[in-house]
């Protein structure tokens, strides 16, 4: 295979501003016109190029290339200043210009982005085992986990009889004057608070109720469902970071007068990974469709607090990417990274320092602003399958509760 390197989009546009001094009292004029480029967009794109692609992907043949590709947008507005030179020997002066937003070292970009920098330094940036493991954990094609049922199903039992008994006292509860007292001492003697009470309903709902309801529809969608022998499906997983950061910028124009600023970065990493698999004419579909070939899930699945170690850790994904499938046979895998990098600038002031020909009150004529959008995106085939779990901190305002919950429980069990 070849490497092909393909330009989308090269535009450089400029801009003309001009630069002005004069000194009334020596008739000294300086005028001058200053060129920069104020609009630029390239797009840019190296990948491989297969021979006989279309001839011989329709022959059954997959291919996973590698490439890489950058984008670039990229508007500067110069900031354009003004400033009055002090009267000597019977006249004064002014002068105007313009400088470079990105004159500054800590806002100057690249003209052009190298494509082998971009391969050679790739994973510098993060770590994309979180979506790899998620796409090969979605290597599947079950409705249901009947196993998982099956051994959570005592548990089941006895949570249904014991909603089946609350409702008949609180029947009796509202029925009956005597028993209505009998059952408030007891709650009294016991110390038994509304929180305890409180806690007990929220954690009865969120892991006895939602999973039964849970398992329900998947019984249901396993009964009407059938597997597509001789397919092939793509397995899908995704992660993202986001960061920021901001600071000030200054500009010295040679005349001991700072231009300062303000800017504003944000950069969005992303990683998408994907498993193309084929299902073999030979699946037994009622086995897989239920779940009943993914032991090694199953054990994982009914270890007490497993799901609360997969809210930080990746380790239930981890399981089920590499726990083979018997007739689900992977023909190749990839991962896409993109970092999509937007930086704004804008010019705040204009300030004269010291300089002996220059007097106070000048001002900036012009705003300087810039706006500068890079994003790199490349597809890496056959990426490492993780064999380490990874941090994947995966908590929202339930969970939270749920683990205020939970430590309380257990804590009230150690200390009774």
């Amino acid at each position: 295979m070849a490497t092909r390197d393909r330009v989308f989009i090269n535009q450089v546009d400029n801009q003309t501003y001009p630069h002005v001094w004069y000194l009334n009292n020596s008739g000294y004029v300086y005028n001058d016109e200053t060129t920069y480029p104020y609009r630029t967009q390239f797009d840019t794109m190296r990948d491989e190029v297969v021979p006989n692609f279309h001839k011989r992907v329709a022959a059954g043949e997959v291919f996973f290339n590698p490439m890489c590709r950058v984008y670039r947008k990229r508007l500067e507005i110069c900031c354009g200043y003004s400033y009055v030179f002090k009267p000597s020997h019977g006249g004064g002066g002014f002068g105007s210009g313009s400088k470079l937003i990105s004159a500054n070292s800590n806002l100057s970009l690249p003209a052009t982005q190298s494509l082998n920098t971009l391969e050679e330094t790739y994973f510098l940036y993060d770590d994309p085992s979180v979506a790899v493991a998620k796409a090969w954990a979605n290597v599947d094609v079950s409705e249901a986990q009947a196993m998982a049922s099956i051994g959570e199903m005592p548990e089941t039992v006895y949570w249904i009889v014991s909603l089946l008994t609350r409702a008949i006292k609180i029947t009796r509860f509202f029925k009956s004057q005597r028993y209505r007292m009998k059952v408030l001492n007891k709650m009294s003697s016991d110390g038994m608070s509304t929180v305890d009470s409180l806690s007990n309903l929220w954690l009865e709902y969120r892991y006895a109720m939602r999973p039964l309801v849970f398992e329900m529809t998947q019984a249901i969608t396993a009964l009407g469902a059938s597997v597509a022998k001789g397919t092939r499906q793509t397995a899908r997983g995704y992660d993202e970071d986001f960061t920021t950061s901001s600071g000030t910028w200054t500009i010295d124009n040679g005349l001991t007068a700072v231009t300062t600023g303000s800017y504003y970065k944000a950069t969005r990493l992303s990683f998408r990974a994907g498993v193309l698999y084929d299902i073999e004419q030979d699946i037994n579909g009622i086995l897989a469709l239920w779940g009943f070939d993914q032991p090694w899930e199953t054990i994982w699945e009914l270890t007490p607090f497993s799901f609360i170690v997969d809210w930080f850790f990746n380790i239930g994904d981890i399981i089920s990417g590499w726990s083979e499938q018997a007739s689900l046979r992977a023909l190749g895998s990839w991962v896409t990274i993109r970092e999509d990098t937007v930086t704004t600038a804008k010019a705040l002031s204009f300030e004269i320092n010291t300089h002996p020909l220059l007097a106070s009150g000048s001002i900036m004529a012009q705003q300087g602003i810039l706006t500068d959008q890079t994003i790199y995106t490349q597809r890496v085939p056959s990426p490492s399958r993780p064999i380490i779990p990874t941090l994947n901190l995966k908590l929202d305002v339930s969970k939270l509760i749920d683990l205020a919950t939970i430590g309380r429980g257990l804590y009230r069990g150690l200390v009774a």
